[in-house]
C-alpha cells in the first residue's frame, strides 16, 4: 500500500489534490486532526468528508427543540442515584465513555462503603454493555421507545412530547409491557428527584431527546445530574 500511495501522491500533487477525496467517520482524536491538517497542507484542493450511519444529529436537534438554541448535554452519572437508559449505551458507545464509566463505578462503590448503591434501568432492543450492567433490563424494540416514554411520563404526571405516534394509552399502559415495570421505574425516579437521570440513545428521533430533556427538568435533575 505504501508503495502504491507513493505513486498516487505524485499524481495528486500535480493538481493539488483536486481529484482526491477522503471519507472518514467523525473523530475527536488530536492525532488524526493533525494528520488531516498535514494532508490538507500537502493537497490544498483535497476534499475531506465525514459520515456516520448513526450520529449525534438527532440528539442535537432534540436539544435545540427543547432549549430553543444549540446546546449539548453533559451527563453526571457520579451524581445519579437512579439511571434510566432508553436505547442508550453511555458505558460503551458514548464519546464520554471513560468519564461515564468512572462515574457509574463511583455509584456502585458507594454501596460497598455503606452508602446507597446506584440503580440502573435499561430499556433497549439490542443487548449493550450498559444493559449487561443494568439492575433491571427491559427488552423493547427501538421503535417503541417513544411509547414507553409516553407511558412513563403519564405516571410521573408530566406531558410527554416524545412522538405524535406514541401508542401508550391515556392511562399510561403499553401493550406487551408489564405495567408494574414502568410503575417501579416511575416510583424510583419520583423518590429520587434531583438525583435521577434519564438518557436517550442516538438512534432515537429528536422528539424523544426533547421529551427526555423536559422529563429530566420535570424531575429536578437538570443542573444536577445533567447540564446543557
Amino acid at each position: 500500500f505504501v508503495t502504491a500511495w507513493g505513486e498516487l501522491a505524485k499524481a495528486h500533487a500535480a493538481d493539488g489534490g483536486a481529484r482526491l477525496a477522503v471519507l472518514s467517520e467523525s473523530f475527536c482524536s488530536p492525532t488524526l486532526a493533525r494528520l488531516a491538517s498535514e494532508l490538507r497542507t500537502r493537497f490544498p484542493k483535497l476534499q475531506w468528508a465525514t459520515y456516520d450511519a448513526v450520529s449525534d444529529e438527532n440528539r442535537l436537534a432534540g436539544l435545540r427543540q427543547a432549549a430553543g438554541r444549540d446546546v449539548d448535554l453533559m451527563l453526571r452519572l457520579d451524581r445519579a442515584a437512579v439511571i434510566l437508559c432508553l436505547d442508550a449505551d453511555p458505558l460503551l458507545t458514548d464519546p464520554e465513555t471513560i468519564r461515564h464509566a468512572r462515574g457509574f463505578a463511583d455509584g456502585r462503590r458507594a454501596g460497598a462503603a455503606g452508602g446507597a448503591m446506584n440503580r440502573l434501568y435499561a430499556v433497549e432492543g439490542v443487548y449493550s454493555l450498559t444493559g449487561a450492567m443494568a439492575d433491571h433490563r427491559l427488552r423493547l424494540e427501538s421503535r417503541r421507545i417513544p411509547a414507553f416514554l409516553a407511558a412513563l411520563a403519564a405516571r410521573l404526571g408530566a406531558t410527554s412530547t416524545s412522538s405524535g405516534q406514541a401508542t401508550a394509552s391515556p392511562a399510561g399502559d403499553l401493550p406487551g409491557v408489564e405495567g408494574r415495570w414502568i410503575d417501579a421505574v416511575a416510583k424510583d425516579l419520583q423518590a429520587n428527584r434531583g438525583k435521577g437521570l434519564i438518557v436517550a440513545g442516538e438512534r432515537q428521533p429528536p422528539a424523544v431527546h426533547a421529551a427526555v430533556c423536559a422529563l429530566n427538568t420535570h424531575l429536578g435533575n437538570t443542573g444536577k445530574t445533567v447540564s446543557y
